[in-house]
């Protein structure tokens, strides 16, 4: 009777055979694969989430710290991260704040540390720096509208093909513009940041001289010409964008950002030209950047 009675469970119940799997089971083995697949993929997802999370805790705890101007290494190393383009911009506008209308952070600026090295020298660095990274982006872009205006010349085949090619495998130069647009405005802070700090430093006299040890003195010749390579790329980054483009569509509101930024700088080496008249001449530039220079000394 047990026998008969194993007999007809399992007919019944697995399929007439006992060494044949159960469906039951199948489905246990089935759920147990998915609930590991879930599993995994929950656990991935806390992490990944958790990571980004912290990252942003870590980006706001480190930014807010520049609201406290107690201390200048916070601005200091906020203009000196390039990987980090948010904590860059908030540095250098708080850095042209300072130079604007804070004498007192101003002086802390050229305070000389243990190795006789003054902040300055670290300011005068993320200007330069971020001036010729801009620089250099805009050569490039030149250079990627000649050829397009030279692939555009071409009515062969060759010269569709060609076309279409770089279509399909290759960025836009005018997506390429628009990728590099975001460092416009910390190179407005940079420039006027400049300027000002610059000419500060020569209306303080005695004890009340910003900079005793001369620092800007020894940096500002590599700032007018990484100021200047900047006017000169830029102005022939829009020339050549607007041989190709013209002055229609959504380039005359890009164009208008480069326009911004080509005005402030001039400003910038206004001011220092102006401040800098009789110190001028005693600097090394190369003969495109004396050129330039020469206008704003005969203005």
């Amino acid at each position: 009777a047990l026998y008969s009675e194993k007999s007809y469970l399992g007919l019944e119940l697995y399929g007439g055979s006992q060494g044949q799997a159960a469906p039951a089971d199948m489905e246990v083995k089935g759920s147990i694969s998915w609930s590991a697949l879930y599993t995994l993929f929950t656990v991935g997802f806390i992490l990944l989430t958790s990571w980004e999370l912290a990252e942003k805790v870590v980006w706001i705890v480190n930014t807010g710290r520049l609201h406290f101007l107690g201390n200048v290494k916070y601005v200091l190393a906020a203009i000196n991260n390039e990987k980090d383009p948010y904590a860059q911009h908030q540095g250098f506008c708080l850095l042209e704040s300072i130079a604007r209308h804070d004498p007192r952070m101003r002086r802390r600026l050229f305070v000389l540390d243990e190795q006789r090295v003054s902040p300055w020298r670290y300011v005068s660095k993320a200007i330069i720096s971020t001036l010729a990274r801009l620089t250099k982006d805009l050569h490039g872009l030149k250079q990627e509208y000649d050829k397009l205006k030279k692939s555009k010349g071409k009515r062969s085949a060759f010269g569709k093909l060609q076309r279409f090619v770089n279509f399909l495998f290759y960025v836009d130069a005018s997506q390429k513009a628009e990728s590099v647009a975001h460092q416009i405005q910390p190179c407005v802070w940079a420039s006027q940041t400049a300027a000002y700090l610059s000419v500060a430093v020569l209306k303080g006299q005695g004890a009340r001289n910003e900079d005793p040890y001369g620092e800007v003195s020894h940096s500002l010749e590599d700032i007018l010409n990484a100021m200047i390579a900047l006017r000169i790329a830029l102005s022939e980054f829009l020339k050549a964008r607007v041989n190709l483009q013209g002055n229609s569509g959504r380039f005359v509101v890009a164009r208008a950002q480069w326009l911004f930024l080509d005005t402030r700088t001039d400003d910038a080496l206004t001011i220092i030209v102006n401040g800098y008249y009789e110190y001028l001449r005693d600097f090394q530039f190369p003969p495109e950047h004396a050129k330039l220079l020469q206008r704003y000394l005969d203005s």
